[in-house]
């Protein structure tokens, strides 16, 4: 994709990645629950995966993730994010490990340590470990 500065003949290339996965029976960790959440439950549920919402309840639940909580579709679990959550939420097959994570936290890079892909052997998938997301009242949007 080309994208030009407003005045400038000059030109700056960006790449974009499109990815396609078969998540069926798979787990979805998302972090935060604000409205981008929301759409993130969405999108795992049409694509067959299981979605798990870790977000503080002091920093509310937009009314579309609480309306499939209420209805059951999507699990809630209302506290901040922990380390652990990565390899104790996910399946059996994959040794605990979830197969995919979404932060929906606004929070600038400096607030957050990620760590390299991590790989489990007993699974295909590679996922980035976040490391620390421990703020409290962090205003919910995108990362």
């Amino acid at each position: 994709m080309t994208v030009e500065e407003p005045g400038s003949t000059a030109s700056r290339h960006t790449n974009a990645l499109l990815v396609a996965n078969e998540c069926n029976g798979h787990i979805h960790l998302i972090i935060g629950g604000n409205a981008v959440a929301g759409a993130r439950c969405t999108r795992s549920l049409e694509a067959g995966a299981r979605p798990i919402v870790v977000a503080n309840p002091a920093n509310g639940l937009h009314h579309g993730v609480q309306r499939r909580v209420d209805s059951g579709e999507i699990e809630w679990i209302q506290r901040d994010f922990q380390d652990e959550d990565l390899a104790v939420l996910g399946r059996e097959e994959v040794g605990g490990y979830v197969d995919a994570v979404f932060v929906t936290l606004t929070a600038s890079v400096e607030q957050c340590m990620f760590s390299p892909p991590a790989y489990s052997s007993t699974s295909s998938s590679s996922f980035w470990i976040l490391r620390s997301l421990k703020y409290a009242n962090i205003e919910c949007d995108s990362f």
